[in-house]
């Protein structure tokens, strides 16, 4: 179930990387807004990587996720890379993951590679009170 847990919340990135708002708002029917606002605020995102920082219990069977992500969006300029804090409560039963909690940390020209800041991510990312 955590394994299950942590690929859902990968799953509910790459819809949005995808601009799949079905996608999204079947995997996150608590989150759930218009296609319109899904655009205005992700629409420039065009992949998201994702590296789990923790994976917690819960004691009624969903599990608290933390993941360092890595959003590269389309800017006027060219590419911008994003990096942020998330914190997700997965239901594995039935497949739903809600966003609780979101740090943006700091964003950069250019397309960053997951592999270049997954410590950073790890690091900061790992504190529940990020």
């Amino acid at each position: 179930p955590e394994r299950k847990a942590v690929l859902l919340t990968q799953e509910l990135s790459d819809a949005v990387a995808r601009h799949d708002w079905a996608r999204v708002r079947a995997l996150a029917p608590r989150n759930a807004v218009s296609d319109e606002t899904y655009e205005r605020y992700w629409g420039s995102i065009e992949s998201a990587s994702l590296v789990p920082v923790r994976v917690t219990a819960s004691p009624d069977g969903n599990f608290d996720v933390y993941v360092g992500i890595v959003n590269v969006s389309a800017a006027a300029g060219g590419r911008t890379s994003s990096l942020v804090c998330g914190r997700y409560t997965v239901d594995p039963r039935s497949g739903t993951v809600t966003a609780v909690q979101s740090k943006p940390l700091r964003s950069s020209t250019g397309t960053l590679v997951l592999a270049t800041v997954a410590d950073e991510l790890r690091r900061t990312c790992a504190d529940p009170t990020f």
